[in-house]
């Protein structure tokens, strides 16, 4: 269901519209993200602009629709809101295109039993979405921040909770089945799966400091095998709008003060979203998460 873009994309979308400039009349097929990956790549291979340039120029457009989305919302106009999700979604699909193509084909390290990772990009995360059976979680972490780290597993053998980054070993594990393995509730040893699909591509998430995650001498390493400095791998910001929309839940903010209020005095900063949108109704009852009453309490003492 595409429909001409609306191009009320303020002054900062100039950068990248103006490349567009004479291909703005979108037509039904095929898909609009698919159309502005082709004139991307074909603006860059015309040496139009350069890929670094048209990042910077999206990065600029995502922080205003963000802006955009939120006063859209505040002011119940789902029309708006809508229109801005559906332009922010096809043109994160764009960006992601673009970190792409700055990751190149990554870097690959090997242990000494010739098993091969080729690691291709890094995100920061500040907060995790979990699936446990029927019940949903969100994850904050216990130290500053998750980071993402793609790659791809290149044999069918197992994959091992074998990668470290300069000592520190991921805490999840996702192969893209929309389910993130728990490293640290797992018993059975380094194992995590069998990898049949070589160029699949799958993540690891560390738990680390700010510190750990920026450090331009931090390692990542296999055991019994290669290393690199983390900063080699391509750098990549997350703009995902449906993780933003989940941000802006109120059950999801209460949940996040709780996290911030303990800092690192706890060995995990998990909630069950059912009670962080309890919490945020101020409705509170026995068995609850018990940082969140904890919360509650020094919320109500404090006025």
């Amino acid at each position: 269901m595409l429909k001409k873009i609306a191009l009320s994309l303020s002054i900062t979308a100039i950068l990248v519209w103006g490349v567009f400039a004479t291909e703005i009349s979108i037509q039904k097929t095929p898909t609009l993200w698919e159309q502005l990956i082709q004139m991307a790549d074909q603006a860059i291979a015309k040496g139009t602009i350069s890929t670094d340039k048209l990042i910077t120029a999206l990065q600029t457009i995502h922080q205003w629709q963000k802006s955009e989305l939120s006063k859209a919302l505040e002011l119940d106009n789902k029309v708006k809101a809508q229109k801005t999700l559906t332009q922010w979604n096809d043109m994160y699909e764009l960006t992601n295109h673009l970190y792409d193509i700055k990751a190149g084909s990554g870097i690959n390290l090997t242990d000494n039993q010739g098993q091969s990772y080729t690691f291709k990009r890094q995100t920061e995360l500040g907060w995790l979405n979990l699936l446990r059976g029927d019940e949903e979680y969100y994850r904050f972490p216990v130290r500053d921040t998750f980071l993402e780290l793609d790659f791809t597993f290149n044999q069918s053998w197992t994959i091992k909770q074998d990668t470290n980054i300069s000592g520190s070993y991921p805490t999840y594990f996702y192969d893209g089945d929309n389910y993130l393995t728990d490293l640290t509730r797992k018993d059975a040893g380094l194992d995590i799966k069998e990898s049949k699909n070589a160029d699949q591509t799958q993540y690891f998430f560390f738990d680390l400091t700010n510190d750990t995650a920026t450090n331009v001498n931090t390692k990542l390493s296999i055991n019994n095998g290669g290393s690199v400095n983390l900063n080699q791998i391509y750098n990549s910001v997350s703009y995902s709008p449906n993780y933003f929309l989940v941000s802006l839940d109120a059950g999801f903010q209460y949940c996040q003060k709780v996290a911030q209020r303990i800092w690192d005095k706890a060995k995990d900063k998990e909630y069950w979203v059912s009670e962080c949108t309890d919490a945020a109704n101020s409705k509170f009852y026995t068995g609850m998460n018990q940082q969140i009453l904890d919360y509650a309490v020094s919320t109500i003492s404090n006025k």
